[in-house]
């Protein structure tokens, strides 16, 4: 996951899932600090309350990723919440949808949900004050104090950046399913809104974290349109991993070929794009750069 981007001189919210650790969170703490690791400002955090007073209760089962709550308050799609099974198994698991009261997980937990089973917050969130981001730069970094039920402490930490804006993402999830359904129509037809939605979240990371390696952080980046064909191209990569190779390709050499026709979209993009390397502001020498192929022969 590429830097939390905190706009300058304007009051962000940030939101935080501690899903890593195990924990179902009762109560968390944020400090935002600074590159040198000087606490800049503690805003209060509050941790999500779903259903009737911070439960969700799973009134029926129609399988292991559909069920009915008894009450679906502040539960959304593209969350995550705390399940926690009478077998014993308690988790984090992402709601896929949300339709009423009827809730669609993005997967079957490991353990066996019952109508004994109920569903818990976890989303932590805090909004960092406009005055501590008054300068821009990398480094910055949240830590997120979260105590759990079972009165255990857990530290996080999450980077961030205060930028001048913040990077459009490549890929939608209008994209990702346009794109599947052009060559999978069956599966497109099959797959879950939260399927698509997390597609296009991972290939827009994917897209910025390629950005960062070439040195070019997302923000100082100018047109952020140009980067729209690497998202797609970082789409075709990660259907790769989701088992979706356009028929008649053998699997390893296709995705050998779409990384490398990544990383070549990627120069093209990049090549005389205004990008403000230097966060000066405008443009100054070494800010615009063209493409440079390299010709190698073997001797």
């Amino acid at each position: 996951m590429a830097s939390i981007e905190l706009v300058q001189d304007t009051a962000t919210a940030v939101t935080f899932y501690p899903e890593a650790g195990a924990v179902r969170p009762s109560s968390a703490t944020l400090a935002f600090k600074s590159a040198g690791g000087t606490t800049k400002s503690a805003p209060s955090v509050s941790v999500v309350s779903i259903g009737s007073a911070g439960t969700a209760s799973v009134s029926s089962v129609t399988s292991q990723t559909v069920v009915v709550v008894d009450d679906a308050t502040n539960i959304a799609a593209g969350e995550a919440v705390w399940l926690s099974c009478a077998d014993g198994w308690q988790g984090a698991v992402m709601v896929d949808e949300i339709s009423g009261t009827t809730v669609t997980l993005d997967a079957a937990p490991p353990g066996t949900i019952t109508t004994a089973a109920t569903l818990h917050g976890l989303k932590c969130s805090a909004t960092v004050p406009a005055s501590v981001l008054d300068t821009r730069g990398m480094g910055y970094r949240l830590e997120w104090t979260v105590t759990d039920s079972g009165s255990g402490v857990t530290t996080y930490q999450q980077m961030a950046a205060v930028v001048r804006m913040r990077f459009a993402d490549p890929v939608t999830s209008a994209d990702a399913k346009r794109y599947v359904a052009g060559q999978w129509p069956g599966w497109a037809q099959s797959a879950t809104a939260g399927w698509f939605r997390r597609l296009a979240i991972a290939a827009s990371d994917y897209t910025r974290q390629l950005l960062v390696a070439a040195g070019d952080y997302p923000h100082l980046v100018g047109p952020h349109d140009a980067f729209k064909p690497v998202g797609l191209d970082a789409l075709k990569v990660l259907l790769v991993d989701e088992g979706l190779t356009p028929p008649g390709h053998d699997r390893s050499l296709y995705l050998s070929e779409q990384e490398e026709r990544l990383n070549r979209t990627l120069r093209r993009a990049l090549a005389n794009a205004q990008i403000d390397r230097d966060d000066s502001g405008g443009l100054t020498a070494g800010d615009v750069q063209g493409l440079m192929t390299i010709r190698a022969f073997r001797a």
